[in-house]
């Protein structure tokens, strides 16, 4: 966690408050739209920590055999829900063990969780499960209260490794970018209707398509393709 404090003549120094463990690999973070949450992935976590997560037994989320892109096989990866009041009232210099306590939920989220997307409510935060295929949906107010219970459902994202997910269209739909990274070639980006949960657009892409953020008004989406060197403009 980093202050962005500034000096007395304006210049900005970054300062950093404390350090919220996380287990093995955190390749994703993201903030609700009120700023109140904090949701960020564990991409790998120890075997011997895999039964011990809400999640445990769910197919979707507890998994023993992820294999990407080598033969070893590893277990599932987490989703954790970190409070910002929390976070930000931990003094500087935090201990490990005293900033945990910020973290209020944590939860099996399949082979390689690498990327979440947060609805302009807050009730529902997507993960890119890149080792199944899939996005996962989470219940967020579920999260806190009922954490066993707060898986909603699996969406295939009707391509390869996906990593970059987007909400767009008040919500109503999800841009995808399977990255294909493991298998080689190009990838593609797939449109979801979230509610229905099909894809209803698959578009061609470059080698390795990556990241993706939006406009100020949420009419232009702009996705990199890694391994292409590109970025990509899609307009709703």
């Amino acid at each position: 966690m980093i202050s962005l404090d500034r000096s007395e003549q304006g210049v900005l120094r970054p300062k950093t408050i404390a350090h919220i463990p996380i287990l093995q690999t955190a390749p994703g973070v993201t903030v609700s739209a009120d700023g109140k949450r904090v949701y960020a992935v564990g991409e790998v976590i120890w075997k011997e920590w895999a039964a011990q997560f809400a999640g445990h037994g769910v197919p979707e989320l507890e998994r023993s055999s992820c294999v990407q892109g080598g033969p070893r096989a590893d277990p599932n990866g987490v989703l954790y829900m970190i409070d910002v009041a929390k976070a930000e009232a931990l003094p500087e210099g935090a201990s490990g063990n005293d900033a945990r306590a910020a973290t209020v939920a944590w939860v099996d989220a399949g082979c390689s969780p690498v990327r979440e997307a947060v609805t302009a409510d807050g009730s529902l935060v997507y993960v890119t499960a890149r080792g199944d295929n899939k996005v996962l949906v989470f219940d967020t107010k579920k999260l806190t209260s009922d954490t066993q219970h707060a898986f909603v459902k699996a969406i295939a994202t009707g391509g390869e490794a996906p990593v970059g997910l987007k909400l767009f269209d008040d919500d109503k739909m999800l841009l995808v970018a399977n990255s294909n990274r493991f298998s080689g070639g190009n990838g593609n980006a797939t449109v979801i209707d979230v509610e229905k949960g099909v894809v209803v657009q698959k578009i061609s892409t470059g080698e390795f398509p990556r990241n993706i953020t939006a406009s100020p008004d949420g009419k232009t989406l702009y996705m990199t393709i890694f391994n292409s060197n590109q970025l990509m403009v899609l307009h709703q």
